[in-house]
């Protein structure tokens, strides 16, 4: 680690009097892992005391920046030595730096995901292969974040997931709500800025365990599992005793922002000195944010697609589209009659006869209905036309998937009932106000 990066990191720490932990007593590790989480670009794990002095001693030197800070701290009376040995205490005015954010005003952080190759709708096995051996992922078999955008399973409206980044800070964010800036790694397919999510509240001990506990009601937890086992993970990692290690965050759909595709990190960009799964405040890594700004600004009209993805077996995602055509086939049973609804007849996922009408549905996972739409069409009138030439042609071809229709969605069917006269609509999956209308 080059001499100024240690000089900035004492610099930060000098200035904020370590204002931004909020317990009173903590002890030194964890005084290193919030400081690490705070400041990654100054903390080298392989930069040690030894090479730098005399010393034989094969800690980071960036950990004996702390040590001297706090020993400042002790002398201006910010910091005491804690109760316990090697713990630490924080008050004066440290303690009245340290007043929660206005709700108004949510802190903004950088996050790292694990790797996923269907838009982290459910696990592809493909995390493990890019992770350093050891990691939790690669020992599990499959991330917690890897639902993040499945917008299946609402809860009044809510989406609840997880967040490594976030686990390891929920001392100092619980209940809080912040952004979240997210990018991820895929070994040598690269780096990329995946999306963002705003208003993300941060769960409680309480609020995670009656999401747990819904989930299992539901039957979504088992669904989850079903997902971890198609993959070969561990399902043990979904009956942790702790719900905040299955459910650690929760926000709004219309609040999710996933890149399409996402955006490629260049070899010379900030970003890549965050290489833990920790969170990164914006306003402690000022070149990630303008860098971040100007690569997805530059992108806005970008084409859309996947990230690259080889070797993965199809199938994965079928299970989640096999769960919403299930579900969907039951409630359409329970509203029309189980004579009225056919099922995979000429590779039409649903067809629904309610005379006059019938109706072709073609199921997309996809939260974001415009790419379901883009997907979805060609298969409908391909079933159209072959339909068609057997004398019962469709009234109505619908697209069902998870997401809510924007302005610009809307639009886009608009064009196509009066430009081209499609008799084309959209069904959302998970109606925020949970009506069936079809």
């Amino acid at each position: 680690m080059a001499k100024a990066e240690l000089e900035a990191l004492y610099r930060n720490l000098m200035d904020t009097g370590f204002n931004f932990i909020l317990a009173e007593e903590v002890e030194l590790r964890e005084i290193y892992n919030i400081v690490k989480d705070r400041y990654p670009e100054l903390c080298d794990d392989t930069y040690l005391c030894s090479m730098n002095c005399k010393t034989r001693d094969k800690q980071p030197e960036w950990n004996h920046t702390v040590r001297a800070v706090l020993k400042k701290m002790r002398e201006r009376g910010i910091a005491t030595p804690g109760t316990s040995r090697g713990a630490w205490r924080f008050h004066g005015l440290a303690r009245r730096a340290r007043q929660p954010r206005p709700t108004h005003q949510p802190a903004s952080y950088f996050a790292k995901l694990c790797w996923n190759t269907e838009r982290w709708l459910c696990p592809t096995g493909d995390a493990p292969k890019v992770e350093t051996p050891g990691t939790y992922v690669s020992r599990m078999g499959f991330g917690h974040e890897e639902w993040l955008f499945n917008f299946n399973w609402l809860l009044e409206g809510w989406k609840y997931s997880f967040l490594e980044p976030v686990n390891k800070s929920l001392a100092h964010l619980e209940g809080k709500i912040i952004n979240v800036r997210l990018f991820t790694v895929g070994g040598r397919r690269g780096w990329f800025y995946v999306g963002q999510i705003s208003a993300c509240e941060v769960l409680t001990r309480e609020q995670a365990a009656d999401a747990l506990k819904a989930f299992r009601v539901r039957g979504w937890l088992r669904q989850m599992e079903d997902h971890v086992r198609a993959v070969g993970g561990d399902v043990q990692g979904l009956r942790s005793s702790d719900p905040r290690l299955v459910f650690n965050i929760r926000f709004r759909r219309t609040s999710a922002d996933l890149y399409d595709p996402p955006v490629t990190v260049a070899g010379t960009d900030a970003i890549r000195k965050i290489k833990r799964y920790s969170l990164v405040s914006t306003e402690n890594a000022p070149a990630v944010d303008k860098q971040w700004s100007t690569r997805v600004a530059a992108t806005k009209a970008r084409p859309t697609g996947k990230i690259p993805r080889k070797g993965v077996a199809p199938g994965f995602i079928d299970l989640v589209h096999n769960e919403m055509q299930n579900e969907l086939v039951a409630r359409l049973k329970a509203k029309f009659g189980s004579e009225a609804i056919i099922v995979e007849e000429g590779y039409v996922d649903i067809k629904l006869k309610d005379k006059p009408r019938l109706l072709f549905i073609e199921i997309k996972p996809d939260s974001r209905p415009l790419h379901a739409i883009r997907e979805a069409l060609g298969q409908l009138l391909f079933y159209e036309f072959h339909s068609a030439a057997e004398g019962e042609p469709p009234t109505e071809l619908v697209v069902a998937g998870p997401g809510e229709l924007t302005q610009r969605d809307m639009d886009f069917l608009q064009h196509l009932q009066e430009r081209w006269s499609l008799p084309i609509r959209y069904y959302c999956t998970c109606p925020a106000h949970g009506e069936l209308e079809i």
